[in-house]
């Protein structure tokens, strides 16, 4: 009987409850992580958000334009063949998500090195979803 008034509270309400996480337009944000900014412009959206206590900036585009240096191949969850650069204490990683209707989501954030890279681990938190 426990199992199922579990099921019906998830069924009418949503995982939101339980799960609750942040959601841009096109992703959404690991846990415990607060947008904390927003800015729009035609053709992108800039968001600001906190996560363990740093700041790590999202940006939703139709751009692929990348920053500052070379890149190697990474997996993260919305893409398995994301972009990591990183320079000069700061990571910059680039995603392609969608099919015809492409889109580009960059992370941008503290990385000193693959072991110490707090936006990595932003967006490894990060799904799909928006």
């Amino acid at each position: 009987m426990k199992k199922l008034a579990i099921v019906f509270v998830v069924l009418t309400t949503g995982c939101s409850g339980l799960y609750s996480r942040e959601c841009t337009e096109l992703v959404c944000l690991p846990r415990g992580s607060e947008v904390i900014g927003k800015n729009s412009t035609r053709d992108s959206v800039a968001y600001l958000v906190r996560f363990e206590g740093e700041n790590v900036g999202v940006l939703e585009t139709r751009s692929s334009d990348t920053g500052f240096g070379k890149s190697s191949v990474l997996a993260i969850p919305i893409d398995k063949d994301a972009k990591l650069i990183v320079a000069e204490g700061q990571g910059q990683i680039l995603a392609q998500i969608g099919g015809d209707d492409l889109h580009y989501v960059q992370f941008i954030g503290p990385c000193r090195s693959g072991d110490n890279c707090l936006v990595l681990r932003f967006a490894k938190g990060t799904v799909l979803g928006g």
